[in-house]
Formats: structure tokens, sequence, C-alpha cells
């Protein structure tokens, strides 16, 4: 409340995914809002990341400073993508002896959700990144399992994945020459929830779990700061 006991103004983001149900769901959300004096902002379907942002920059003075306030879905993919490409460009051009260079497609499974056309467009935008130059490494993207082509997380996606502890269904028509399956991940329904998988040459199914991802991000960040720090005078990385 104000310092007079008023409530400042409401405003309540409202985003859906794919399911059926979600346009009617929505709409409840919305009228209940309205009818408590809010004010509505409808998103349409975005991931349940994507709504995260939007909320965090709707209160730009919790930003910090050098995120630039973007509400929109274009200012989304701008601040992640562009994030992303100033990190990959701390690598530096010379030096750096033993530091990976190859970039290897990813296979994104999408759950048949709203994950898959949501992050099928940074390929799109990834791409135009690297014909433009100056960012090496940059992934190579390839979504499998969109709206429409399956039942939402029907033997595929995330939760499946790590539950059942099998590889997803890939409903999307296999690319000439088959599907590379040696680096994969698997979003769930609302594309808030990830997990790494791969097969390897023996066409064994395998698993990287949550400890797994820390470690290869720890693993990451220590690479990062031995590139800005080789004698470890400054900064210590624990894993």
């Amino acid at each position: 409340p104000r310092p007079d006991g008023r409530m400042p103004p409401m405003v309540v983001h409202v985003g859906r995914d794919t399911r059926s149900h979600s346009p009617a769901l929505c709409a409840l959300v919305v009228s209940a809002a309205r009818a408590m004096g809010a004010t509505v902002i409808d998103h349409g379907e975005v991931s349940t990341p994507m709504l995260h942002h939007f909320v965090m920059h709707a209160n730009g003075h919790r930003l910090p400073c050098l995120i630039p306030q973007r509400i929109n879905e274009s200012g989304y993919y701008e601040v992640m993508a562009m994030s992303y490409a100033a990190l990959l460009r701390t690598r530096g051009s010379g030096g750096g002896a033993g530091r990976r260079r190859t970039t290897r497609r990813l296979v994104i499974d999408g759950a048949c959700g709203i994950g898959a056309p949501k992050v099928d467009r940074f390929r799109r935008i990834f791409a135009r990144l690297g014909s433009e130059g100056g960012t090496s490494g940059l992934p190579l993207l390839h979504t499998v399992n969109f709206p429409g082509e399956g039942p939402l997380n029907e033997n595929c996606g995330g939760e499946y994945v790590q539950k059942q502890r099998l590889p997803p269904r890939v409903y999307s028509a296999a690319p000439p020459g088959g599907l590379d399956k040696s680096y994969m991940c698997s979003f769930d329904g609302d594309a808030d929830r990830i997990v790494f998988h791969y097969e390897d040459g023996g066409g064994r199914f395998n698993l990287l779990d949550g400890d797994k991802i820390a470690v290869l991000v720890s693993s990451f960040v220590q690479e990062e700061i031995n590139h800005v720090d080789p004698t470890g005078s400054s900064v210590r990385c624990g894993v």
C-alpha cells in the first residue's frame, strides 16, 4: 500500500501455451483480473520463461543497470540472443590453446508444445548473426516435435525423458540422411524445464541429469575464468 493507504495500480501479465483448454482458461484469468481492477497485458502464446522475462522487465527498477529494458517478445529474443553472442565473444580471437572451437548441431525436442516454435526463432537469429560475422561458435539448432505434429508431452519432452529414462519419440519428419541423436535436449510442454541426452556410438541412450549439467556449467565458468586469469591469482572457482 501507498502511504495514503491506497493500493498501487495493478498490472497482470498473462500468457498461455498450446493446450486446447488454454484460451478458455486464459479468458477466465483475464476476466477475474479485470474485475479486481487490474490492467491486463495478454502476451498470447508464449513459453513460461518468456512470461517471466516480461514480468521482470515490466519492473524496470529491479533490473540490473547493464540489462536493457525490453518488455515485448522481440525484446526477449534481442536480450537473450545478444547476451549469448556477447558471452561467446569473450573467448577472444587469439591464443586460447585448447579452447573449444567446434560447433555441433543440437537437436531440440520441443515436446509438441510452445517451446518448439519459440526456440526455433533463435535458430534464425543465430544464423543471421553468423552471416554478419564477428561472433564464432554460435550454436546450430534443429528443432523437432512442433505443436500439431504429435500429442503434447506424449512419449516426448523433458519430463518423459527424465522420468522414463528413455529417448523421446520424434514426430517430425526425419531430415535427409536421418536425425543425428548424438547431441540432444528435451523441453517440457511450456519450455521451463530442460534435460540433455545423447545416443552413443553403440546406439545406447544416455541421460545427463541435473547434477551432470551443473558440472558442465561449472566447467564452462572455470574455462572462462582461466582464460581471463590464467594464473588463478584473482578469481577462483570451486565445484
